[in-house]
């Protein structure tokens, strides 16, 4: 009868308890979100009608994504398809706990770059466009009014971005560089458990438009890309990366 009773106390805890905590609790997405991959592309300096093979570095706010990017030669001659898969790792500091979260997960993406336009000003110019979608869940322990916590996000993203380098690289040693424009709609959301029940006062789903931009040098190596980028959106990015040429009969 006792242990009844405590139950129901605790219970009665939590259920005051979690509006205080939904009041004090900042969204969540704001420390997660990773973009669409770095392009790390110039054209004059990229051979984009390969088979080619990317690896890039991400570090944004408290979070590390680790990708790859495999891109085919074009169809129709315009169109550069491409699909991606990544890693995430990383920290979340405010979810109405004590204490920072480690959280991770993986995602998977795809699209093109439409190679057709014409050039403008001396510069070449591409679109991007693509898709993406992240799961992420928490690997430590989270408590939430003393109750046991799981916290799992996730994110669909669609993006389109205008791209633009120099026709001709202006480095002796063949580096070129990119400027990048575009937006991103993303659909977020974030599902909170607690004590095995999902928890909708301090759960959400979102739907965010934001614009993007992003700047990156590329740097000709044998048949290799090396490549470094910034980009913004909403949170400062940085990336670095490698692309490799697998056509055997690149020209380089």
């Amino acid at each position: 009868m006792l242990h009844l009773q405590t139950e129901r106390c605790l219970r009665q805890i939590t259920i005051l308890l979690l509006p205080i905590a939904m009041l004090t609790a900042p969204m969540v997405h704001a420390q997660t979100r990773i973009l669409q991959l770095a392009d790390g592309v110039a054209t004059g300096t990229d051979t984009l009608r390969q088979l080619t093979l990317q690896a890039n570095y991400r570090q944004q706010d408290n979070a590390a994504q680790t990708a790859i990017r495999i891109a085919l030669p074009p169809t129709f001659d315009t169109f550069v398809f491409f699909a991606d898969a990544s890693v995430v790792e990383g920290e979340l500091d405010d979810v109405a706990i004590n204490g920072d979260v480690e959280v991770s997960g993986g995602g998977e993406g795809a699209g093109f770059y439409y190679t057709g336009l014409p050039d403008w000003q001396n510069f070449n110019q591409l679109l991007r466009f693509s898709v993406r979608r992240e799961e992420i869940e928490q690997d430590s322990t989270i408590a939430v009014a003393a109750q046991q916590a799981d916290l799992d996000y996730s994110q669909r993203s669609t993006s389109l971005a205008w791209i633009a380098s120099p026709s001709q690289p202006p480095f002796a040693n063949g580096a070129n560089y990119y400027l990048a424009l575009g937006a991103s709609y993303h659909r977020i959301r974030d599902t909170l458990r607690v004590d095995g029940t999902i928890e909708p006062l301090l759960s959400e789903a979102d739907e965010i438009l934001s614009p993007y931009a992003g700047a990156g040098i590329v740097v000709p190596w044998y048949r290799l890309r090396l490549f470094a980028a910034v980009e913004y959106e909403e949170d400062i990015a940085l990336s670095v990366g490698v692309r490799f040429n697998l056509s055997r009969d690149a020209k380089e």
